[in-house]
């Protein structure tokens, strides 16, 4: 089974973490303690949580970068395949190091507070995060779906071999951002749940839909309304796939769309 560095972990259990924060109180990590970390091209960008407190960080192999809560340095390397190591130093000083070792399942990270010698582990499981970054591999429907709504056939074939074609979604303070980066249909639409948004519909730009999204556990929901269509996109995310299938409402028809996560 392929291992992925990117993906969303949370606490699982621990050996020794009480006493490695009672030596080095900086190393603010609890049992709420989450984490993401995805990479685009040559940058990572992680996201931490601890209950209400949300921190990110962005960052490249090999160069160091300013960690301002408080303000660090930290500097990530790479130990081997599926293993980062990341350092923090402090302004007096300190210095801690982050050994991460992803696994199928999760991820091991071992925790070393070099003036104290003191170290402890802290296991984490993967958890499905509305995040990532996926690629089409197969359309089911979309022909007709696309024929149903006027839409050149030229047109629908693109966009059924789009070979550079990916879904982006980002989750950030409650915030959800879904790109659909394309040379035919691209999309960018920003929301929260259970809140009204709009949404300019990419096939007709003159209409600007009402969208209103919901959520239950790795499933999705967006309702679109607008001058005279309305549609239900229903998402579900599991460890490696994106499952997409719009349907427009009251006429039967619909499209579904699998995406692997890249």
């Amino acid at each position: 089974m392929a291992v992925f560095e990117s993906g969303s972990f949370c606490y699982a259990s621990d050996e020794g973490m009480s006493k490695y924060i009672k030596a080095c109180p900086v190393a603010k990590f609890s049992q709420d303690y989450k984490f993401s970390l995805f990479k685009d091209g040559e940058t990572y960008t992680m996201s931490e949580s601890m209950g209400d407190k949300m921190m990110d960080i962005s960052f490249k192999l090999d160069q160091e970068v300013t960690y301002c809560v408080p303000t660090m340095t930290v500097l990530t390397t790479r130990l081997g395949p599926n293993m980062l190591k990341t350092i923090w130093k402090m302004p007096n000083g300190d210095m801690q190091e982050f050994d991460r070792q992803f696994t199928e399942d999760g991820m091991v990270m071992t925790c070393h507070h070099i003036k104290t010698n003191n170290k402890c582990k802290i296991y984490f499981m993967r958890f499905t995060e509305m995040g990532g970054q996926y690629k089409a591999v197969s359309h089911v429907g979309l022909t007709e779906f696309g024929k149903a709504l006027g839409v050149q056939p030229d047109l629908v074939q693109k966009m059924d071999n789009d070979p550079n074609g990916r879904m982006i979604m980002e989750v950030k303070n409650g915030v959800y951002h879904h790109v659909y980066k394309s040379n035919v249909m691209p999309m960018d639409l920003t929301f929260k749940l259970g809140q009204e948004f709009e949404y300019k519909n990419p096939i007709c730009t003159h209409d600007v839909m009402k969208g209103f999204a919901q959520r239950c556990e790795n499933t999705l929901v967006i309702n679109f309304m607008g001058k005279n269509k309305e549609f239900t996109v229903t998402m579900t995310i599991t460890k490696n796939f994106l499952v997409r299938e719009v349907q427009m409402v009251g006429t039967g028809l619909s499209y579904k769309s699998i995406m692997v996560k890249v």
